[in-house]
């Protein structure tokens, strides 16, 4: 899929007028559209955007992370993914996105057939918002498969975020008092038993959580949580990487803090058929 170098929008609202016109006209040659950080996205070119996908057939990639989008221009956005039938990859809005942005937008992506990836990262979402996300997705109706789910610095998300993405995932219950994988339901919340990766970095988790993983998942991020123990025992993230490998048949790539990987290094690589990938230098390669 070519990206096309005049795609990325600049600092100027010419660039994005531009862009937007291209995808309003369904230029063959737009596949992915870059609204960087520090190009001004008024509400009236997010509407005009929003209206241009509604038909297009051509863009696979929106991104236009660090803006502030707030809950009325995610409901502008969901009307137009219910129409889209292209847009593969998604990542908007700011920290202050939150859970309401979420709430908007996820009735519109529950009804999109295309979107494979949902990029969550640092925006401000909490358990709340992934609760709406999920009771969206649940419908046996909705055509949405996300195969990629990142919901990686959003530390409101928790324990109980965990939980709730497990018992919507069907896995396995990895909590501080033992590993317990509970059948998956397949016809049940469509939207994410294909999931085949999952970011959770640095979002609040303890060794008391439930570690969400299906069985097409093959990559999973649990780095910059809090899994290890101040006394040096490591049972409860041993449970935790037990009911992984028990619930994620697949899993090739597990990331998770250094520290605790080393100190139970031996019990993975015996119990575990996947790569361990401890460091940021392993997402360069």
């Amino acid at each position: 899929m070519a990206a096309v170098p005049n795609a990325w929008s600049r600092s100027n609202t010419a660039a994005l007028d531009a862009s937007i016109a291209r995808v309003a006209a369904n230029d063959s040659t737009l596949t992915s559209l870059f609204v960087l950080p520090n190009q001004s996205l008024p509400t009236a070119q997010w509407q005009a955007l929003c209206q241009a996908l509604k038909s297009n057939t051509q863009l696979r990639e929106l991104y236009a992370s660090g803006h502030a989008i707030d809950e009325v221009g995610a409901l502008i956005l969901a009307e137009a993914l219910m129409d889209n039938t292209a847009l593969e990859k998604l990542c908007i809005g700011n920290s202050t996105f939150g859970d309401e942005g979420v709430a908007a937008m996820a009735p519109g992506l529950a009804l999109n057939a295309s979107i494979q990836q949902l990029d969550l990262e640092y925006k401000g979402v909490s358990h709340f918002g992934v609760k709406t996300l999920i009771e969206a997705l649940q419908d046996p109706m909705s055509p949405c498969r996300l195969t990629h789910l990142i919901l990686s610095r959003n530390v409101g998300i928790a324990d109980a975020g965990a939980k709730l993405l497990a018992e919507g995932m069907r896995v396995g219950d990895a909590s501080g008092s033992g590993a317990e994988v509970v059948p998956e339901r397949k016809g049940e919340f469509p939207g994410l038993h294909h999931l085949q990766s999952l970011s959770l970095r640095e979002c609040g988790l303890t060794a008391s959580a439930c570690i969400p993983v299906c069985g097409s998942l093959t990559e999973l991020d649990l780095r910059g949580n809090c899994f290890a123990s101040t006394t040096g025992d490591n049972s409860a993230f041993v449970a935790i990487v037990e009911a992984v490998a028990a619930g994620a048949p697949r899993l090739e790539r597990l990331q998770v803090c250094p520290l605790v990987a080393l100190s139970v290094a031996s019990y993975i690589g015996g119990c575990m058929r996947c790569l361990l990938y401890t460091s940021d230098a392993a997402d360069e390669e």
